[in-house]
């Protein structure tokens, strides 16, 4: 009975507990009630004398609007660089229109520097000999006939000593004819005799035209005969080497006191006004390759140097180690740039497009992944405009897109320009 009561006692106590509780939570939800719907009279009559609580919300958002139109006119700016006059010339800034007309397509080959082969000589003495003299060294330019070298030749001066016999004889075969021929036609002497000093004199003849061939073999010329033949005999063993061709030494092997022979050269001579491009053409654009096509030559030893050439020999049969095909390009080499061994880059004319807009390739610059352009807007204002280019050859690019014939581009000063926008982008200002 005591814990049937004692149960009642608890549960009357945690009822009037739940009673309270939820007394004070009504109360909590009425005030929480009365204070949302305060709030929002107040802000009703707020609306109200103002007249513009919709557009205050909005403000925020009207901001975002102004901030990205500021952004947007910065974006606008930072596409152009100006610059006064002082500052122009300065930079050496120099404008081009961009043309509408042909353009050149090419293929690219490597190749390198070689000698014309036809433009080079071995000099050899014809005789053996000591040499006496040397007058021209390695690096020399000579003169077609110029003498290089003098050489002492025991050869030499037997084959002199028997012109000069043979000259001698000669004369005086002549003489002997001639007084038979007067005494034969006065009946003084016989024919036979007559006969006699004819084919005495033939002999002599044959003999002294045997002696001036040999001399010619050996390189005498038609002057030292001549000399030979009429004037006191000079010293027989002096043998004179002399260049066969204008050009310049690039082989030498000839020191005085030391002795030489027809077995080695003594210099090599070569003409280097022209030289030879050997490139190399993979099997898949042999079809392109023809003879009489034209080539510009580049090379990283003269970057801003252009040479201009021809193919002049394609040739028949592959390179079985490089599996390519070889062709000669031959190129003017007048001001002595271009080297006998170096590697340079040939562009050959295989096709062409017309009615194309280019520029200068020195106008296009690359800036974050874009290919741009300056435009000349006059009055010091340089837009920089982005393009899409295609083609190039002989120092022009096409221009696909982005650009108009008759605009002009900055040829030269780009990368000035170029470097100023950067320094504006990061500067946040314009540098002008």
């Amino acid at each position: 009975m005591k814990r049937i009561l004692l149960v009642v006692a608890v549960l009357a106590v945690a009822g009037s507990v739940w009673i309270g509780f939820g007394e004070k939570f009504s109360h909590f939800l009425e005030g929480a009630e009365h204070e949302e719907t305060h709030a929002q009279r107040k802000d009703a009559d707020h609306k109200d004398e103002h007249g513009h609580g919709a557009e205050a919300k909005q403000k925020p958002d009207d901001g975002k609007k102004e901030e990205h139109s500021e952004k947007g006119h910065s974006e606008q700016e930072g596409s152009e660089v100006r610059l006064t006059a002082e500052q122009i010339e300065l930079a050496g800034i120099k404008s081009e229109e961009a043309l509408l007309g042909r353009i050149n397509l090419f293929l690219e080959l490597a190749g390198e520097i070689r000698l014309d082969q036809n433009r080079v000589v071995q000099v050899v003495p014809r005789v053996p000999g000591v040499v006496k003299s040397v007058h021209s060294f390695l690096g020399d330019n000579v003169q077609k006939n110029a003498v290089m070298a003098v050489l002492d030749s025991r050869e030499l001066a037997d084959a002199k000593s028997t012109f000069v016999a043979a000259n001698e004889k000669t004369r005086l075969a002549l003489s002997i004819f001639q007084r038979e021929e007067r005494l034969w036609k006065r009946r003084i002497s016989s024919e036979q005799e007559y006969l006699n000093a004819k084919s005495l004199l033939s002999e002599a003849r044959i003999a002294q035209r045997a002696a001036s061939q040999q001399l010619l073999a050996l390189g005498t010329s038609p002057e030292v005969l001549e000399r030979l033949a009429t004037g006191p005999a000079a010293s027989l063993t002096n043998y004179e080497v002399v260049a066969p061709l204008a050009g310049t030494i690039i082989e030498k092997h000839i020191t005085t006191g030391a002795s030489v022979d027809q077995k080695e050269p003594i210099f090599r001579i070569a003409d280097l006004q022209n030289v030879w491009v050997i490139a190399s053409v993979y099997e898949k654009d042999i079809a392109r390759m023809k003879k009489g096509q034209s080539a510009s030559v580049r090379t990283k030893a003269h970057a801003d140097s252009v040479f201009e050439g021809k193919i002049t020999w394609v040739a028949d049969t592959m390179d079985e180690r490089t599996r390519t095909l070889k062709v000669r390009i031959e190129v003017d080499n007048t001001k002595r740039l271009l080297k006998p061994g170096m590697f340079v880059r040939a562009n050959v004319v295989v096709d062409a497009k017309e009615d194309v807009i280019s520029v200068p390739a020195a106008a296009v610059r690359r800036q974050g992944g874009e290919t741009i352009v300056f435009v000349d807007e006059g009055g010091g204002r340089f837009e920089r405009r982005e393009v899409e280019i295609g083609s190039q050859a002989g120092g022009r690019v096409e221009v696909r897109k982005g650009l108009k014939s008759g605009e002009r581009v900055v040829a030269e000063g780009s990368f000035i320009l170029k470097s100023e926008l950067e320094k504006e982008g990061f500067g946040g200002g314009h540098g002008h």
